[in-house]
């Protein structure tokens, strides 16, 4: 009888998932790149950018839609301007709020999801699941070999995606200093704060309880960024948040103050005004009836 041995290779483990995003957010500072980014979302357009990384540097110039054509957003290091090109207005902030990847980790149950291949590259998978709840709220793609974020994609409760966001043709190598210097064209309207830039609504309400988010937002507008400042308002608090439908914008300020009193919603100038629970409120650039319900929204 003739003896037959099989030689079987382990199969290798994946890595960690908690370990994988602690070594996606140290990696950060070492690269340096520029990418094309494009994101999808379930509702709204679609967006296409292009991408300058240099360790904490960033340069961001908006491709589509129509409404963000010639936007620009560039973090030196020092302070953030986001530039917005169709009412050719600029606000200067000092920083901008990125995603924590390792307090994500401690907060939700981290798992690697499988392997998949993003621009060319080999990427692991981490799923992020809210603790109580039985499927993930985020995916992470990371890039196997230097621990790049290529793809980032949010999901519903159901599982099914709201928006994603994917690297394309990344090149790898230094990136210029001059791609992070920046400043306003001539008779921009320039603001200045000492808020920080929040590009997820979710993130802002952490960052200040007192935010109102509007109950109602007209149909095909999405979330577009907010600008926090807690120690505006003689130390009480204001933000600014922007909303988008892919060619129209609107805005809503926010003012924290001492007058607790209650003051009507009401047509002012070209908004709509409201002053209750210790803030007073402004939307601006949308129609009348639409403005309306919006600021009527705001509990």
């Amino acid at each position: 009888m003739t003896l037959v041995w099989l030689i079987v290779s382990p199969v290798q483990a994946a890595p960690n998932a908690a370990n994988l995003l602690r070594a996606m957010e140290n990696a950060k500072e070492n690269q340096r790149y520029s990418a094309t980014a494009q994101v999808t979302r379930r509702q709204g357009s679609p967006m296409t950018m292009r991408i300058w990384q240099s360790g904490t540097k960033q340069r961001i110039e908006w491709l589509a839609p129509q409404v963000k054509r010639g936007d620009v957003l560039v973090d030196s290091g020092d302070s953030v301007w986001i530039y917005h090109r169709a009412d050719n207005s600029a606000v200067q902030t000092r920083g901008s709020a990125e995603v924590d990847w390792n307090r994500l980790s401690r907060m939700m149950n981290a798992s690697v999801a499988g392997s998949d291949t993003v621009a060319g590259r080999a990427a692991w998978i981490v799923a992020l699941t809210p603790r109580g709840a039985t499927k993930p709220s985020l995916k992470v793609w990371i890039d196997q070999h230097n621990m790049m974020r290529l793809r980032l994609d949010r999901l519903d409760a159901s599982g099914q995606t709201v928006q994603n966001m994917a690297l394309q043709n990344i090149k790898f190598g230094d990136v210029t200093p001059e791609r992070f210097q920046w400043s306003p064209p001539a008779r921009a309207s320039v603001t200045r704060t000492s808020g920080t830039l929040y590009n997820e609504n979710a993130a802002a309400k952490r960052a200040a309880a007192w935010l109102q988010l509007p109950g109602y937002v007209p149909p095909g507008y999405q979330f577009e960024s907010a600008v926090v400042d807690a120690s505006g308002a003689g130390g009480r608090g204001e933000a600014w948040l922007r909303y988008a439908n892919g060619v129209n914008r609107f805005s809503i300020f926010q003012q924290r103050i001492a007058d607790s009193s209650t003051v009507a919603p009401q047509r002012v100038n070209d908004g709509w005004f409201v002053q209750q629970n210790g803030s007073r409120f402004m939307v601006l650039g949308l129609p009348g009836a639409q403005a309306q319900k919006v600021v009527e929204s705001l509990k």
